[in-house]
């Protein structure tokens, strides 16, 4: 065996090992940044849960207040426990609740779609390391091919 095929058959492993160093880097690169996207989604849906528990809470604090405006003017006009101001009271009191029950089903559905995103991205991830790895096995694979076609 001569100089010049050691020589090759040291730079075939020596850039195997290498190649394989870099595609184990960079799937750990991606890993991170997978990462950091879903905590991203998290953080993003836990932003979305405070601004609708804001909004329930808004909503109820404005049904309080129409509420207590229909007693007062029914007080003032000297209806107090009429079916007109109950009517009225218990109308704001629906409205709200059904208002409630949207933003509570929408927050339910974001949720969902949050979780659905994540799922996603450690499937496409996990694919993604699989392919990477099939790809370094490839090149390890032709390097050592073009490594032994020195001895032919």
């Amino acid at each position: 065996m001569g100089v010049a095929a050691i020589v090759g058959v040291g730079a075939a492993v020596v850039g195997a090992v290498e190649g394989d160093k870099a595609r184990r880097a960079q799937r750990q690169a991606n890993d991170q940044r997978a990462a950091a996207q879903r905590e991203q989604a998290r953080i993003q849906q836990r932003q979305a849960d405070i601004k609708a528990r804001q909004a329930r809470i808004r909503a109820i604090r404005e049904q309080r207040v129409a509420q207590a405006g229909i007693t007062q003017a029914g007080s003032n006009a000297g209806a107090t426990g009429s079916s007109a101001v109950a009517g009225g009271v218990s109308n704001v009191g629906t409205r709200t609740a059904s208002n409630v029950s949207t933003a509570n089903q929408i927050s339910t559905l974001s949720q969902e779609a949050t979780i659905f995103n994540i799922e996603a991205s450690k499937r496409a991830q996990s694919f993604s390391n699989e392919a990477s790895a099939a790809a370094g096995r490839a090149g390890i694979a032709r390097d050592v091919g073009s490594a032994v076609s020195i001895f032919k």
